[in-house]
């Protein structure tokens, strides 16, 4: 879910698109898209040090 938001973002849908097209709440939207963000950064940042 959080990576289904998160895709959708960054094809360009707004906020409520995204909320529209996963018949979810603008704050759940919001929830996911910063849970993705955290887990991506950590991803990132732990396998950068590689």
């Amino acid at each position: 879910m959080q990576r289904e938001a998160l895709s959708l973002q960054l094809e360009g849908f707004s906020l409520q698109e995204i909320s529209t097209i996963t018949h979810s709440e603008v704050e759940t939207i919001k929830t996911r898209l910063r849970y993705a963000k955290q887990a991506l950064k950590q991803r990132l940042g732990d396998s950068h040090g590689e």
